[in-house]
């Protein structure tokens, strides 16, 4: 059986991931997640995945289906018009997001695609 090893960086707090961000200026398009500073980390986070960070456009936030109540689902653009890839990602205290985006076409980073996708589904992302 494969383990799914998730990076982690000890941070005290989601004012201080969203203070530490080199991503500022991405889109989020949405309902809106409480509190804003939740919503600013996890946009962030995702979009610093991204080759642009700054065009990248988050879309779509909502609570996922993680047992810990800590993950989000949504969809993230390369740009404005460009497809739509479905990502996870868990913000926790005093710990690194970890954020799965699942590419249009091959493996995403560490994972084949079918774990991924699977993952996905499991967590309420993916139908």
């Amino acid at each position: 059986m494969r383990r799914i090893a998730r990076p982690s960086l000890a941070v005290p707090t989601l004012a201080m991931l969203a203070g530490l961000s080199p991503a500022a200026a991405q889109t989020y398009s949405g309902a809106p997640l409480s509190p804003p500073e939740l919503q600013k980390v996890i946009v962030d986070a995702v979009a610093g995945r991204m080759a642009d960070a700054e065009a990248a456009v988050v879309s779509d936030l909502r609570p996922s289906k993680a047992r810990s109540g800590h993950g989000y689902c949504g969809t993230v653009a390369a740009a404005a018009g460009a497809p739509k890839q479905p990502f996870h990602i868990l913000v926790e205290e005093g710990a690194d997001p970890a954020v799965l985006i699942l590419p249009e076409t091959g493996d995403p980073l560490g994972l084949p695609r079918a774990d991924a996708t699977r993952l996905l589904i499991n967590l309420g992302c993916l139908p």
